[in-house]
């Protein structure tokens, strides 16, 4: 858990393992939280071990709580992995790396290259083709979030809910997910207490757009 911000000039890589959890926590109005730092580097999962499709919770997750921000974090989600900006926190400049899924069609593709091969070749090496097995990719949810400057390269699925697409650059990559929706979320007065809908006796909600610029 980060309570507050990771600030220097020094480097700092932090590498999560199946499982391994990094929460940036919720900040108070008007503190600030998250990354600072120019040199910092977040790894969720590894590029060498996938996350089969039945074992979800072994993916490593980053979540980056209200208020707090990326800054120009240069981060990699692997296999499984899932990052989450909360209510009021942004991505800011940083670099993102989503990997991708492995489904059923990919599996069926490699199964006949490495047919195709050995038909041309009874001894052909195939360790340039190994088998596939189907895995997780990884995902970005934003929640009431800002993607800030970042840029993110998707291979796997993104999704921005009553969010702000802002000024971020996105390439979305073949098989990969964008989603962009709002959220309802309920009215409050200038104290912040809930507006109750007279006509109804509910809270009173309504419906948060997400944009971009």
């Amino acid at each position: 858990d980060i309570h507050g911000s990771i600030e220097g000039n020094g480097e700092l890589s932090v590498t999560l393992g199946k499982s391994g959890v990094l929460n940036f926590k919720d900040q108070t109005d008007g503190a600030e939280g998250g990354i600072k730092g120019d040199n910092v580097t977040l790894v969720a999962g590894s590029a060498d071990v996938a996350i089969a499709s039945g074992n979800v919770a072994e993916g490593a997750k980053i979540t980056c709580g209200d208020k707090t921000s990326a800054g120009k974090a240069k981060i990699a989600l692997h296999s499984g992995a899932s990052l989450e900006f909360g209510k009021g926190a942004d991505a800011g400049s940083s670099e993102i790396v989503v990997a991708r899924a492995v489904t059923d069609n990919d599996i069926a593709a490699r199964e006949a290259e490495r047919l195709a091969a050995i038909s041309a070749d009874p001894t052909a090496d195939l360790s340039a083709l190994p088998a596939l097995t189907e895995q997780f990719g990884a995902t970005i949810e934003f929640d009431e979030a800002s993607a800030g400057n970042a840029n993110i390269t998707n291979a796997g699925a993104v999704a921005f809910k009553g969010s702000d697409l802002s000024e971020a650059t996105l390439k979305n990559l073949a098989g990969a997910t964008l989603t962009i929706e709002g959220k309802e979320i309920g009215v409050t007065d200038s104290s912040g207490s809930g507006v109750i809908n007279p006509a109804t006796n509910s809270p009173k909600t309504e419906m948060r757009s997400s944009d971009g610029g």
